[in-house]
């Protein structure tokens, strides 16, 4: 018997309730860092869904991106003089990333700024099992999501069991 859902109830609620008291702890959720306190610093690891330029009222470009995860998305505006500007600049939607930020309000709604970000890597996502925590989209192609599916299905160990959902996907034509 396969189980997904390893600790991940207990991860929100130690993350939701250290998060809501002081600093949020490492690999906290969007929906975390959203119900956060003004000025608390997180960690979170998210996907990126979308990275727009838009133009700021000073005519300077900015970056308006969304990331997110299970929880919830959150939008991040990226401006030139950013240390993070380059990095979401190349950045391509279905990236995984890990961020570092402060919990920020702008004009009466969350504005978080990111003071650091870094690509999750490989063999970080598949030792930590990353792809649970984040939620797949089509922005991803559906190869990927084909590639995913049938990795997770040759983790399980009972052959007929393999073999029947294997089964379900060819006449799903998955």
């Amino acid at each position: 018997m396969i189980n997904f859902s390893f600790s991940l109830e207990r991860a929100f609620a130690t993350s939701y309730i250290v998060g809501r008291f002081m600093n949020l702890s490492d690999n906290c959720t969007v929906l975390d860092v959203i119900s956060a306190e003004n000025g608390a610093k997180f960690t979170s690891i998210v996907m990126v869904k979308t990275v727009e330029t838009k133009l700021a009222k000073n005519n300077t470009e900015y970056l308006f991106v969304t990331v997110g995860d299970k929880s919830s998305t959150c939008i991040c505006k990226i401006f030139g003089s950013s240390p993070t500007y380059n990095f979401f600049k190349s950045a391509s939607a279905g990236s995984i990333i890990l961020l570092e930020g402060i919990r920020k309000d702008y004009n009466g709604a969350m504005s978080p700024e990111i003071t650091s970000v870094r690509m999750m890597t490989d063999r970080e996502i598949a030792e930590g099992n990353l792809r649970n925590m984040v939620t797949l989209s089509a922005v991803e192609g559906v190869d990927i999501l084909k590639k995913d599916l049938m990795s997770i299905t040759a983790t399980i160990s009972d052959d007929n069991l393999r073999a029947t959902v294997m089964s379900i996907f060819n006449d799903l034509n998955i």
